[in-house]
């Protein structure tokens, strides 16, 4: 008899652990047991088909002003999703993604989650009251092709290609942290904290541009066995034209020629002159969904103005 009956239970990071190492399956980055390190506070939920594991959600939190916030307190990954371990039908499915919603919704006051691109189920999010924004993201699928770049552009890459030198590391002593992180005291250290265990692991690579012997530029994306995603970058005051765009050409090639990855996240996309600059790459642009839950109204309308007031969002009239 097949009776397909679904339960939800929170489990520990050692069961999760334990769990994943039994899959014969490869688990995204921002879920991998050692990854999810960088969140000091955070619930696993797991939900079971038939008493077997089905799908796992790693839910971050914190306290503020006496509200429970199911939110990352600091933007390590790009995304945070449920994740099925094996398939099953979309009805089943939708109620896995219900019962994971209901949970959080009934115990936090506030979510507020960036969905990853792949993850299209969330109509019973929607179901539960939340407002589902869609932001969107640049990706490439193959090494950028310097063809579809308009002759400006195309005319920089070569031109960098001719002066820099770019090496491929995990040696975070040639990643000028000072630059790229940005914020608080605390979650300057605290990123920093992340990229460097990432590294340790060799979830994350470092991408550094030498021009006449000294470092200039520099990128550090974080990877999976299908996805590579842009995390951390910078560069001195002034760099030979195209040195950006030569690093980004770089990444390509080492994502999809050497690495044999599928895509290659740009991200980032929601301030306007980052959009602008990765629009020069003519990537495709997929639409993401970001979860703003409050338990009323009000708290709907405060998560919609911190998503409307990001800095660099809005156009400047």
């Amino acid at each position: 008899m097949n009776c397909e009956r679904l339960d939800l239970e929170c489990i520990d990071i050692f069961q999760y652990k334990n769990d994943i190492k039994k899959l014969d399956i490869n688990i995204p980055v921002w879920i991998d047991p050692v990854s999810i390190e960088c969140y000091k506070n955070k619930e696993i939920i797991r939900i079971n088909l038939d008493n077997i594991p089905l799908a796992y959600y790693v839910v971050p939190f914190y306290t503020k002003n006496g509200k429970l916030w199911a939110e990352r307190e600091y933007r390590y990954f790009a995304y945070l999703s449920p994740f099925f371990i094996r398939e099953c039908p979309n009805k089943k499915k939708k109620e896995a993604v219900y019962m994971i919603y209901k949970y959080i919704f009934d115990k936090y006051d506030y979510m507020y989650m960036p969905l990853h691109p792949d993850f299209t189920e969330i109509s019973p999010i929607q179901g539960l009251g939340a407002f589902m924004e869609s932001r969107h993201t640049h990706i490439l699928t193959d090494v950028l092709n310097l063809n579809n770049l308009d002759s400006k552009l195309r005319n920089n890459i070569r031109s960098a290609s001719k002066k820099i030198t770019v090496t491929i590391d995990f040696d975070p002593n040639k990643f000028n942290f000072d630059i790229a992180i940005h914020g608080s005291d605390g979650e300057k250290k605290n990123r920093k904290e992340h990229a460097m265990n990432l590294l340790k692991i060799h979830k994350a690579i470092i991408f550094t541009g030498y021009y006449e012997g000294e470092p200039i530029i520099g990128n550090m994306v974080t990877y999976d066995n299908e996805w590579v995603y842009g995390l951390h970058a910078w560069q001195v005051d002034k760099v030979p034209r195209g040195s950006g765009p030569f690093i980004i050409y770089s990444i390509s090639k080492w994502a999809f020629e050497t690495k044999k990855l599928k895509y290659f996240d740009f991200e980032g996309s929601i301030m306007l002159s980052i959009d602008d600059y990765f629009c020069n790459f003519n990537a495709k642009q997929i639409i993401y969904p970001y979860i703003h839950y409050g338990k009323n109204k009000n708290e709907m309308l405060e998560l919609i103005d911190i998503s409307h007031d990001v800095e660099g969002r809005l156009y400047n009239e």
